[in-house]
């Protein structure tokens, strides 16, 4: 074994080379490699490696100093001196600090480790291993030629080992997070990494110095780099992967982020519209102008249709009738004609049905409820291009018209996207909401004018009666007690002269005193008829009847029907009878009839009335129409549907020129009125 030990000795020189040529090269595949670990989540591990580096490096220098050394003494020059002996101590100590600062920065919480506290903590490692080395140059001062080997040993015991031990505690702590994030190959390098520093502080800093000794740590040395390197290399591979997920995931979320942006444009757009059509219908003058002006701005925001037209039903009779219409008319062609016949038709359709309507080039047609999707998609998918396509308005499930939107000529080919169709459904939705506030306007301003002109109405024939029945005073009952004052001033008179003739003077003021008094009674019988609250509403309809035949010579005839026993609610018997004498005044001025029939049905729940007439008649929409001049707007009809619907019920007015008149009345009855007014009566 002599020669074994020879040869080790006469080579430890290279051993030294070596495992500095070791560390040193790790050190520097560190730092190159380290740049280029930008991994996120192990950002630490990342700003930790150029402190592992810089330990590789300084041990690496190191030990080829102590090489130099070793060959210095072999060839029989000069020892190094003390100073040289302490930069050689002082670089073993940074690389064992770098070593130790790489194993805070792991293992200290991010924020602390880049503060000025880590800053704070080598400058106390440095400062303390400096007093140290001073104290032990101080205590062997007699023996100055042992002090650097009492210093070199104090850095092996101070410093390696507990930054071996740190270092190796460092990587293991790291492993456990890659092994929780899938990295289990590297995790695995570490765990190798750690096993090597550990014996490399234990062992390697322990076992003094020798040939075998120098082998030993280059063995581990070789261990440590290479499995550090191979971690360093996966940790690389797999920091690249994550980027290139990261890119593909942030190519996604952009292209994510456009779709959504797209989407939100077209939102708005959308909305943009539906906002601007309703401040077109809501400050519009009219409806038909504000539909026109609704139907422009859809055709110009939209790409399929290029004319357009809306269909509203009249309340009236139900019937349909274009309110508006655009872009079929522009260059007058037959193909445009033909294209407008059919939208009105394809509208009309769609009101009739409260359905979808479509109609293609070669003349099929589909119909489906607008979120029916299997249906619009056979629509879509239809071989002939689309031609135009009806929506239904509905307000509150009640179908009020339609939209239709076409092409404005047969030459025409652009597709109906479906963002387009759904778009389409919300402008029709809007678009019936606006109607429907449009005329619920109209006719509160209507009401309204009408309310103003019935006040003036009322007032005016409040006027007229009081003119009336002051003329009436004046003219007959005034003459017929003037007449009487006169007689009675006569009589005075004739008392002395003529007995006689003073008895045939008072006999004719009897008589004058009776017409008088016949005809206070009918003043007082035409504002209101005793018979209306002593014997009720059928006696007195039949006493008006009778004078209103007397006093105009129409033949009437009187139909009453009752299940009931008790009269009818005051308040019933009056608006009823006025109904009545309203009708009955119509007919005198207006009917030229020479028959009137009235029906008045009683039943538990409700009142029926009826006034028919054999005259010229009328049309009931013109008559009741509100363009109609203030003189010949139907006052008379209206005040009747007032009084109908002030006890809740309704008027129908039934009439056409030549056929005479027929005004019906239904009030229905509260429950327990009939029982409440009898015990009232």
């Amino acid at each position: 074994m002599d020669w074994l030990s020879e040869y080790l000795f006469q080579h430890i020189a290279a051993f030294h080379f070596f495992s500095g040529l070791v560390w040193f090269n790790m050190g520097v595949v560190l730092v190159t490699r380290g740049q280029r670990t930008v991994r996120v989540p192990l950002s630490q591990l990342s700003q930790a490696i150029p402190l592992l580096a810089a330990f590789g490096v300084l041990h690496g220098a190191y030990e080829w100093i102590e090489m130099s050394q070793r060959i210095r003494s072999q060839v029989g020059e000069a020892l190094p001196g003390l100073f040289e002996e302490t930069v050689q101590s002082g670089i073993l100590a940074l690389s064992f600090l770098a070593l130790m600062v790489f194993a805070w920065k792991l293992l200290l919480p991010q924020a602390i480790s880049e503060s000025h506290i880590l800053r704070w903590r080598m400058g106390g490692a440095l400062a303390l291993w400096i007093l140290s080395v001073l104290g032990v140059a101080l205590v062997g001062a007699p023996d100055l030629e042992t002090t650097p080997l009492r210093a070199e040993a104090l850095t092996r015991y101070a410093l390696g080992i507990p930054a071996a031990l740190s270092g190796a505690g460092a990587l293991l702590f790291q492993q456990r997070s890659l092994r929780r994030a899938a990295q289990v190959r590297l995790s695995q390098d570490l765990v190798w990494c750690s096993a090597f520093l550990i014996v490399y502080g234990l062992a390697g800093q322990t076992l003094g110095s020798g040939a075998p000794i120098e082998l030993f740590r280059g063995i581990l040395a070789s261990g440590f780099a290479i499995f550090m390197v191979r971690a360093l290399h996966t940790f690389e591979m797999e920091s690249r992967l994550t980027l290139e997920e990261a890119l593909e995931r942030e190519r996604q979320v952009t292209e994510e982020i456009a779709r959504i942006n797209e989407a939100l444009h077209l939102k708005t757009r959308d909305l943009a519209l539906l906002l601007d059509l309703s401040m077109q219908l809501a400050t519009s003058v009219t409806l038909e102008h504000g539909l026109e002006g609704a139907l422009r701005k859809i055709i110009q925001k939209l790409t399929f249709p290029e004319a357009g037209l809306i269909s509203l039903t009249r309340k009236e009779d139900g019937s349909v009738y274009v309110a508006a219409a655009t872009g079929f008319l522009a260059e007058g062609h037959d193909a445009e004609h033909s294209l407008l016949t059919w939208a009105v038709a394809l509208g009309e359709r769609s009101v009739r049905a409260g359905l979808v309507v479509c109609r293609h080039l070669d003349g099929v047609t589909f119909e489906f409820p607008s979120q029916d999707a299997e249906q619009r998609n056979e629509c879509r998918g239809h071989p002939s291009p689309l031609v135009a396509i009806s929506f239904p308005l509905a307000v509150h499930q009640e179908i009020i018209g339609s939209i239709t939107l076409s092409w404005s000529t047969l030459d025409s080919n652009t597709p109906l996207s479906i963002d387009e169709y759904n778009l389409i459904i919300g402008i029709a939705q809007q678009i019936a909401f606006c109607i429907e506030n449009v005329r619920l306007r109209q006719q509160a301003q209507e009401r309204e004018r009408m309310l103003s002109d019935m006040l003036s109405q009322v007032v005016s024939a409040q006027e007229a009666e009081r003119k009336r029945v002051a003329r009436e005073l004046h003219d007959i009952t005034g003459q017929s007690l003037t007449g009487i004052a006169l007689g009675l001033r006569g009589i005075e008179n004739t008392l002395k002269e003529d007995i006689a003739l003073a008895v045939r003077q008072i006999r004719d003021l009897e008589t004058f005193s009776a017409n008088a008094l016949n005809e206070l009674r009918q003043l007082i019988a035409d504002l209101r008829p005793p018979q209306l609250d002593d014997l009720g509403l059928a006696a007195a309809v039949q006493w008006y009847l009778h004078e209103f035949e007397t006093r105009y010579g129409i033949n009437t005839a009187f139909v009453f029907r009752s299940q009931c026993d008790e009269r009818l609610p005051a308040e019933h018997e009056i608006t009823l009878f006025r109904i009545v004498q309203e009708a009955l005044t119509n007919v005198a001025r207006h009917a030229c009839a020479s028959h009137v029939w009235v029906q008045l049905e009683v039943t538990p729940t409700r009142v029926r009335l009826s006034v028919q007439d054999d005259g010229h008649g009328f049309d009931v929409s013109q008559v009741l129409s509100r363009a109609q001049p203030a003189g010949r707007y139907g006052w008379g009809l209206l005040n009747i549907q007032e009084r109908a619907t002030l006890l809740g019920g309704r008027c129908h007015v039934i009439s056409q020129p030549g056929q005479g008149c027929e005004i019906l009345v239904h009030v229905p009855l509260p429950a327990h009125a009939l029982e409440m007014s009898g015990k009232h009566d």
